[in-house]
């Protein structure tokens, strides 16, 4: 049995403004669609009231997306220099988009994030159009671990002769069940076609809610 890490709420409210689709069940479905985890729900008003239940991963058929050694961090790096703690044994599983479910079918979906820009680039554009700024997920971690390393990763740009090099800069404290984490993007890079790409990134646990949070509504 897995148990929850509950993140401390620093805000004072957890709101989607202008809120008009009724109460609706919050949803993840981080293996198909199939597998719905519920982890709370949103009222008429547009207020988010999180459930973060226990994860018992033998009652999911994961299909292979619970990941050992931190991949959820680590999976996209050419170097990696780790200056404290490890992942080595530790399965991580990213939550996805938090969904507004309707009953038997999602109505939209729910991201923190600092910005409407931040927000478009996660959910519209799928991270294809990378812009400064953040926003927040969930990840599952089976253990508690700490780890602080950096991740470089050279990318190809049409039109370069050279790569353009990516930094990420890890710090985590994480904890058995789920764990808030802050994607944060400081710096970004533009081809001449006008696309963007991450140069500067920090992920971070963090314990709760920032004052900076804005809660993005998407519908379907």
């Amino acid at each position: 049995m897995i148990l929850v890490r509950l993140p401390v709420l620093a805000q004072n409210h957890i709101k989607i403004e202008n809120y008009t689709l009724g109460e609706k069940e919050l949803a993840i479905f981080p293996f198909d669609q199939s597998q719905k985890i519920s982890v709370g729900k949103i009222d008429g008003d547009g207020n988010l009231m999180f459930d973060w239940l226990e994860f018992d991963e033998s009652k999911y058929d994961t299909k292979g997306n619970v990941i050992n050694d931190g991949g959820v961090f680590n999976n996209s790096c050419d170097e990696i220099e780790v200056k404290e703690g490890s992942l080595d044994g530790v399965k991580t599983m990213h939550a996805g988009y938090i969904y507004l479910w309707n009953g038997d079918r999602p109505a939209g979906v729910v991201i923190p994030a600092t910005s409407q820009e931040s927000n478009n680039s996660v959910f519209k554009e799928n991270g294809k159009n990378n812009v400064t700024g953040s926003y927040w997920s969930w990840v599952y971690a089976s253990a508690d671990a700490k780890y602080i390393a950096t991740c470089k990763k050279s990318n190809k740009i049409f039109g370069l002769d050279e790569p353009v090099l990516a930094t990420k800069s890890i710090n985590l404290d994480l904890k058995e069940g789920w764990n808030l984490i802050r994607f944060e993007t400081n710096e970004v890079f533009t081809d001449e076609g006008g696309y963007t790409y991450p140069v500067s990134m920090n992920i971070i646990t963090v314990d709760g809610y920032s004052d900076d949070i804005k809660w993005f509504l998407n519908k379907f």
